[in-house]
């Protein structure tokens, strides 16, 4: 039976205010289980939008912002990696445009991400973790890098502009069909129907 697509936004709400409550009254509030602090922080992600891919039937190449969030505890804890690697990587949600998807697949891998001076650089491996070479059309190399740049743009202040690397290095080009040389920043995809 189809499942309702308000039924699971209703149902993911339900639950986030049981562990909500759940959490209040055990009193873990923004420590985890060790006494530490848990970091939050929002996020606005980005996914491909189902009627562009489908052939051009919309003229915003990317469905969002989604507003989001992500906690992380520990010192070590990298909250960009964990927004390219981790969230970026689920399915986007029931109330998207039918077929929109996460550019970031099996095939895309992440060597980590830092930020200095307003540039996040995001470095990727030429090969991915299902062990094919980063490979893809010039629709996919794009909707990668307007959902990973604008992700990371709008849900960190400290991030201005994106400059992507392959196995640490600047390239002309991801996948041989955009020019990645240069840092992206958001007038950089003016003329996107973002």
């Amino acid at each position: 039976m189809p499942r309702d697509r308000g039924s699971g936004a209703a149902l993911a709400a339900a639950m986030a205010l049981a562990l909500a409550l759940l959490f209040a009254a055990a009193g873990c509030g923004g420590e985890n289980g060790d006494g530490g602090e848990v970091a939050r922080y929002p996020l606005e992600i980005y996914y491909a939008n189902g009627a562009y891919i489908a052939g051009g039937l919309s003229e915003s190449r990317l469905a969002g912002p989604i507003k989001s969030s992500l906690s992380m505890s520990g010192p070590d804890g990298n909250p960009y990696l964990a927004l390219v690697d981790e969230v970026l990587r689920e399915a986007p949600p029931d109330d998207l445009p039918d077929g929109s998807a996460t550019m970031v697949d099996d095939g895309i891998g992440f060597r980590g991400v830092r930020v200095e001076d307003g540039t996040a650089y995001v470095d990727i491996s030429s090969e991915g973790p299902d062990g094919k070479p980063l490979s893809g059309g010039s629709m996919e190399e794009d909707l990668l890098i307007l959902q990973i740049s604008l992700s990371l743009i709008d849900s960190f202040d400290e991030v201005k502009r994106v400059q992507f690397l392959v196995d640490g290095e600047v390239r002309e080009s991801l996948m041989g069909h955009m020019d990645a040389s240069e840092p992206f920043d958001r007038e950089s995809f003016e003329g996107y129907g973002l």
